[in-house]
């Protein structure tokens, strides 16, 4: 087709085709436009919500490494109390046996004597769930005769 046929052509179509087609042309284009801005939102919304999820991520990370800092500073301490726990355990043995000992040794035993051994036997039996050697001490120190405390 030459230029001539087409204006033929056109020149044969009535205003009201004309216009029509234009009409078609304008719908069609405002459509295509209204569809790609509504792809373009959504895609802007897709965009949004990814980067929202992303910033999550991070802050769910920081929280992993933040967590994992308490554990670690958790299972230190934890471990410092297990040793000191040992030592008091240590100590408290030490000194039920120690006073034991010395009133043994004196074949008697003041009241300040069997009044501290009742106590530390007390927490050494009932708290620490600990017997043996110690009972044993024990239970020969209350046997031993009472005393009137020095001053």
């Amino acid at each position: 087709m030459d230029t001539e046929s087409v204006i033929d052509v056109l020149a044969g179509l009535s205003v009201g085709t004309v216009i029509s087609w234009v009409a078609v042309f304008i719908m069609i284009a405002t459509a295509i436009s209204t569809f790609a801005i509504k792809v373009y939102k959504l895609f802007d919304k897709y965009r949004d919500k990814k980067d929202e999820a992303e910033r999550y991520r991070e802050e769910l990370n920081q929280f992993k490494d933040q967590l994992n800092e308490l554990a670690q500073t958790i299972r230190i301490i934890t471990d410092d109390l297990e040793r000191r726990k040992e030592s008091d355990l240590k100590q408290l043995r030490f000194s039920i046996v120690q006073t034991c000992e010395t009133a043994l040794h004196n074949r008697e035993i003041t009241i300040a004597q069997l009044q501290l051994i009742e106590e530390l036997y007390d927490d050494y039996d009932h708290v620490w769930h600990k017997n043996g050697y110690v009972k044993t001490v024990v239970n020969k120190a209350r046997k031993l005769p009472v005393v009137e405390d020095q001053d």
